[in-house]
């Protein structure tokens, strides 16, 4: 984390344990945070201002299963408002072997997240831009 001493991390949908989906956690004697649910959580990263993450996932975001079950080479891009932990789906992308792995990020002024976006069928990868969403004032 950018604004404060610790880190988002996934609990990754293959786990075993639960509940999965993205946590903040510090290396102090504050206890793991689940903020948002997610049964195919993969990577993620935060805004520098702590507002928002965002993740990729195992597969489509509303298909069922959890981790890689049903996630037929389909990854989608999620924002997660670290307040009230809700989803806004952003991008679908392809997921399979590296480097086609989204791997999202946001760019150093949070206005964008940018990601890995791969095609199985060429091998090609390239970079993919979508902007966050601007709340209404």
């Amino acid at each position: 984390m950018f604004h404060d001493l610790g880190a988002v991390v996934c609990a990754y949908g293959e786990s075993e344990a639960g509940p999965r989906g993205l946590y903040a956690v510090h290396p102090d004697d504050r206890a793991a945070r689940l903020v948002s649910a997610g049964e195919r959580d993969w990577h993620c990263d935060i805004s520098r201002d702590g507002r928002w993450a965002v993740v990729d996932t195992t597969g489509p975001l509303d298909a069922p299963g959890r981790g890689w079950q049903n996630a037929g080479q389909v990854s989608d891009i999620v924002l997660v408002d670290m307040a009230t932990g809700a989803r806004t789906p952003l991008a679908r992308t392809a997921a399979d072997r590296h480097p086609r792995h989204p791997r999202p990020v946001f760019t150093p002024d949070g206005s964008a997240v940018l990601y890995n976006h791969g095609d199985p069928s060429t091998g090609e990868v390239a970079v993919a831009r979508v902007p966050v969403p601007q709340p209404v004032s």
